[in-house]
């Protein structure tokens, strides 16, 4: 619906006329905390009337026409007089007292604290809701910063892995390779006992290879040509000794695999290879001799 409404003071004379579209909303703004017009207008009402009317350009008109009737003294808006009168006998207005507004409109005084009070509480609460919302979204922000520290920490860790995984994966190739120059030896290769390589040494002189204890390792050595190449490790308990001599002395070797005067404290088998050519003389040696 649509209203227009007036204000009389205790001579009956308008002292203001307006429009709204929800009377109850709009004298709730006028008497309430919210209302627009002078505190003097307020407290010389005396009484409230109001129209209704069906469509907006009705209330429009009658607001217009009034106002330019009365010349309300409140209304600083369109206040001119009017040339011509309009039916007013069609206008039914409903009328309240000052006194009778507040229960015949909202009802008593007392509902109508208890309202106020509880749209005041609904404020309050709103803007406590907003204030959580407000440290939720912080807590939020600080969370995601939080877990993209751990993310950035992460990938430095994952990368950090991958390169132990690269290096491990090195190492294990090169072990491969390893066994791969190992299997040869193996496959060609028959193992023999302490004796039996001493009676090697003593018929066959041009020995292939030994494998050589040092403490607890255990070094298998390739003798091919001028040159000795350690190719695995083993652990042993049995304890002999042997001496390698070379006519090549003064071929420089590394100091590891020196050929001139190898001497080892334990040596526990042998290794013999048909098709190997080796140049270097081995003979068994015992300590003391």
């Amino acid at each position: 619906m649509f209203y227009v409404y007036r204000f009389l003071n205790k001579d009956l004379k308008v002292i203001y006329i307006g429009r709204t579209v929800d009377i109850k909303a709009r004298m709730t703004q006028h008497f309430g905390k919210g209302g627009h017009l002078p505190k003097e207008c307020y407290e010389s009402v005396h009484r409230v009337d109001f129209l209704e009317f069906k469509t907006k350009n009705d209330m429009k008109i009658k607001e217009l026409y009034y106002i330019g009737k009365y010349r309300p003294m409140y209304n600083t808006v369109d206040n001119h007089a009017v040339s011509f009168e309009m039916n007013e006998l069609q206008d039914v207005w409903v009328t309240y007292s000052k006194e009778d507004i507040g229960k015949r409109l909202f009802g008593d005084s007392d509902e109508l604290s208890k309202k106020q009070d509880f749209i005041t509480h609904l404020k309050r609460e709103n803007q406590e809701l907003e204030k959580q919302l407000r440290l939720l979204k912080q807590g939020v922000f600080l969370e995601l910063e939080k877990s993209r520290n751990q993310v950035k920490t992460l990938k430095k860790e994952l990368s950090f892995l991958k390169q132990e995984k690269e290096m491990a994966l090195e190492s294990l190739r090169d072990m491969k390779q390893k066994i791969v120059l190992l299997n040869p030896f193996k496959k060609d290769s028959r193992l023999v006992s302490y004796e039996r390589m001493v009676d090697l040494l003593v018929r066959e002189p041009d020995m292939v290879g030994l494998r050589v204890v040092e403490g607890e390792v255990t070094t298998m050595l390739k003798l091919s040509g001028l040159e000795v190449h350690a190719l695995t490790g083993l652990n042993t308990s049995e304890q002999h000794t042997i001496v390698l001599d070379s006519p090549n002395q003064n071929r420089e070797m590394k100091d590891a695999f020196n050929p001139h005067i190898l001497r080892f404290e334990e040596v526990s088998e042998a290794y013999t290879c048909d098709h190997w050519r080796p140049t270097f003389k081995c003979k068994p040696y015992k300590k003391g001799a």
